[in-house]
């Protein structure tokens, strides 16, 4: 691992800690016991101690970030990864931090301006649409990408399956954004069904893509 692959493993730990500060400033007025979990309906239900909420989450995604930076940056393959790829991994983590602990903490203060049933499709749909874009550049690797035994065993049908993966997701990113028009009691399932399209749609491809190649 080289100096500018640790500086980036450094900064995107710092700013994943970036809520303690946050979660300090507001300690006092913040509530002993804080909802940090939403069931489909948007209703909490799981709670933690503010000490929990303030250092613990932001731990536990530090943590995470390390680790997956590490895997990244060092399994021989990745290092031949287009760049920008290798970016959206290692900045999902302290992007969601900074997201989900500002949520918990505006929730804990009674903000409720955003509803959380439309919060995460328009974030996720979001996402879904950047990964998408990019996922026609990744390489053959076993960490990153749709690994399953068609795509790992054919560099061909890996791209093949690429390409109509980053199709299906940006697709499926758009619906999920679209889906927060619906009744939200809707939501959910549509969020559930639009998921499931895009994880299996690409998989059953690649196998049709291997038994015509």
């Amino acid at each position: 691992m080289n100096k500018k692959n640790l500086r980036s493993i450094i900064l995107t730990s710092i700013i994943t800690l970036l809520p303690i500060i946050a979660g300090l400033i507001l300690w006092d007025k913040l509530p002993d016991r804080m909802p940090v979990h939403w069931g489909i309906n948007g209703e909490p239900d799981g709670w933690a101690s503010k000490g929990f909420a303030v250092f613990g989450l932001p731990l536990i995604l530090m943590v995470i970030q390390i680790i997956c930076s590490v895997i990244e940056y060092t399994v021989s393959r990745n290092t031949e990864q287009n760049k920008k790829v290798l970016e959206l991994v290692i900045w999902a983590v302290p992007v969601i931090s900074i997201i989900a602990n500002a949520y918990i903490y505006m929730n804990a203060l009674g903000h409720k301006t955003f509803e959380i049933q439309r919060t995460i499709p328009l974030l996720l749909g979001f996402f879904f649409v950047i990964l998408g874009n990019y996922l026609p550049k990744i390489t053959q690797n076993r960490t990153l990408g749709i690994k399953i035994k068609w795509t790992l065993n054919s560099e061909e049908n890996w791209f093949a399956t690429h390409r109509f993966g980053g199709k299906m997701w940006v697709i499926s990113g758009i619906l999920l954004m679209l889906s927060v028009l619906l009744p939200t009691a809707v939501i959910p399932i549509v969020q559930l069904c639009v998921i499931a399209l895009a994880a299996f749609v690409p998989m059953i491809y690649s196998y049709i893509y291997s038994k015509k190649h």
